[in-house]
This record gives structure tokens, C-alpha cells and sequence, in this order.
């Protein structure tokens, strides 16, 4: 696969880091390569096979990423680099992954390992490089979704305790800690409260509506605060369709675990379905289907109204994507 296409499930703007690099941290491109090339195969005699190469592509969480293409094709790998405090987490959710779940079980890419860059504060974690996955089912969705849950063993196994807590500062990471994993408090009603003022003084042309929005919600909310244990597990946190990626035995892998924390597990279906082209009744209702209980189905139609109107988009509205979710949770 082209590695400027395989990039752009990582590429969140347009800009070049190399520069970046060299200003704020004194790192040629050159540097970076052979500091990832060196550390790699100490950890492996495979990567001595093969060619190492800089992609100045990224985001607002990494300054791009060092390709390994193997002679044979078959074991390539991906290096991404960010700072330190970013990637630590995601790193050590890959250090529980392979050492806590067999690959039948597992959910996320292989992982090498990860590394510091001398005399920064600048991190590496190379990871199994996968394919694009083309016209993605709910099938292969709800599948990969039930093999997350098997991330709780990774929390029962200490991953939470180590790993640095979530912190507020971003919309989805607000509404993870906020209601996702705190949804029978105090602190979630406020969420809720403070969710809608805010879109209500900003979305003006659609007040009136989003406060029918907000009192189907708070009226749902009040009859599901009181969560049934079996429906609290791991959550990925931006579980999306660019987030899915294709292993070499074409089985449906996550990437991009910043995220990730304990709580209501079908808000990743909330927010999948929340990114989806499909109309509701094309998209949610297969997985409503899927799901065990009725009470799990209002979660995830609770939860995909929050989702859609996370990013204050007004077409959201325009289009009355919430309006079925309504009709759902008014009819229970």
C-alpha cells in the first residue's frame, strides 16, 4: 500500500514537522531515523532487512513518522513520534496489550516497543503498519467492539493504576471523564447542563430546538442514572472509522489509544455511529440489534446524541440527525 495514503488515517492537518523539529529540538530528519533505525534493531535482527524513511505528516499529537518497509513486504512498521507526555499513555496501553492478550483476543496492532530521543523530551512507539479498511460492516464493527471489551483485563491487570488519568481540555476527553465514566454524579448533570448552554448561546439559529434536544435528555437521563455494572468497561474514547485498520490476516484492529478509560463501553459505538454517512435507521439499528438489552440500546441512543453534537456544528441540526434518536428514546 502507498505510504502517503496508509498516512493520511494519522494526517489531522497539512504542515511539515521536519523544520519543527530541527528548530525546537535541534533533530535532523536524519537524527530521527537513525535513533528509531539503532533502537529498533536492538530490540530486532528483522529491521536490519529493509529501508527506514521520514514522513514529515502529523497532527496536533505527533511531529510525523519514520516508516521501516522490509525487503520481503511482510514485516512493515510504523514509528510515530510525539512528546513525551503524549505518548507515554498510549505506550503503556500497548505494554499491557501484548502482555496481557493473545492475538486472537487482542484488538489493537503489535507493538515493538517504545523509546526516548536523547536529550529531549520527544518519544517514539513503533507499531504494526496495517491497511486501510475499505467499506467497513456493522458486523466487523460490533466484532471488533466486543473484542475491546476485553481491555478490562488490562485494567484488572493495573494498567489504570499506572497510567497517567485522563485530563480535561478537549470536548471528547470533557464528555469521557465528565458523564461516560462519571454518569451517576453530580458532575455529569452539570456536564449535561453546561453541554447545552453552551450550544444553545453559540448555535443560535437553533435554540429552540436544542432545547428540545435538552429536555428529552435530561428527562432519559434521570430514568439511566443508575448503570448496571455489566455495561462499565473499557472505551476506546474516538472510536471511528479512520481509527479502524486492517492487520495482515485482515482482521479489524483500533489504532490511536489516547483515550482510552473505564466507563458506559457503548459510547464507542455512540461516537462511531455519531461519524457515520449512513441514516439511522441504515446505521443504528443493525447494531441495536446486536445488543443484549433493551437498556443498553437507550445508552447508546442517549450517547449518540451527545456525539453528534459535540463539535457544535450546526449541520448537524440542518440535517435533524438527532431527531430519530428523539423519536427512540420518547418512545421507551
Amino acid at each position: 500500500m502507498n505510504i502517503v495514503k496508509l498516512l493520511t488515517f494519522w494526517k489531522k492537518e497539512n504542515r511539515s514537522y521536519s523544520s519543527y523539529l530541527e528548530e525546537k529540538y535541534s533533530l535532523s530528519t536524519t537524527t530521527v531515523v537513525n535513533e528509531v533505525k539503532e533502537s529498533l534493531i536492538k530490540k530486532s535482527e528483522l529491521f536490519l532487512d529493509g529501508e527506514f524513511q521520514y514522513q514529515s505528516l502529523g497532527g496536533s499529537n505527533n511531529f510525523g513518522f519514520v516508516i521501516f518497509t522490509s525487503c520481503n513486504k511482510k514485516n512493515d512498521w510504523i514509528t510515530k513520534i510525539a512528546p513525551e507526555m503524549l505518548l507515554r499513555r498510549e505506550a503503556l496501553f500497548f505494554k499491557y496489550h501484548k502482555n496481557n492478550l493473545k492475538e486472537n483476543i487482542g484488538f489493537a496492532p503489535d507493538c515493538m516497543g517504545n523509546g526516548l530521543f536523547k536529550e529531549t523530551n520527544l518519544e517514539f512507539l513503533t507499531l504494526e503498519r496495517l491497511e486501510e479498511a475499505k467499506n467497513i460492516t456493522s458486523d466487523q464493527v460490533f466484532e471488533l467492539y466486543s473484542r475491546s471489551g476485553n481491555g478490562q483485563k488490562l485494567f484488572d491487570s493495573g494498567l489504570l493504576k499506572e497510567a497517567q488519568e485522563l485530563e480535561s481540555g478537549t470536548r471528547i476527553k470533557d464528555i469521557l471523564i465528565s458523564l461516560v465514566c462519571d454518569f451517576n454524579s453530580e458532575k455529569a448533570k452539570n456536564y449535561i447542563d453546561e453541554f447545552f448552554i453552551e450550544r444553545i448561546e453559540k448555535l443560535t439559529d437553533y435554540s429552540d430546538e436544542l432545547r428540545n434536544i435538552q429536555s428529552v435528555v435530561k428527562r432519559s437521563y434521570e430514568l439511566l442514572r443508575d448503570v448496571d455494572e455489566s455495561l462499565i468497561g473499557f472505551v476506546h474514547g474516538d472510536f471511528k472509522g479512520s481509527n479502524m485498520m486492517l492487520d495482515s490476516n485482515k482482521q479489524l484492529r483500533s489504532i490511536d489509544f489516547q483515550y482510552y478509560c473505564q466507563g458506559i463501553r457503548v459510547w464507542d459505538l455512540a461516537f462511531y455511529l455519531s461519524k457515520s454517512k449512513l441514516s439511522f435507521s441504515k446505521g443504528m439499528e443493525p447494531i441495536l440489534n446486536k445488543l443484549s438489552t433493551e437498556n443498553e440500546r437507550k445508552y447508546l441512543v442517549f450517547f449518540y446524541i451527545f456525539a453528534v453534537l459535540l463539535h457544535l456544528k450546526p449541520s448537524a441540526l440542518k440535517k435533524n440527525k438527532c431527531k430519530p434518536a428523539l423519536d427512540y428514546l420518547n418512545s421507551k
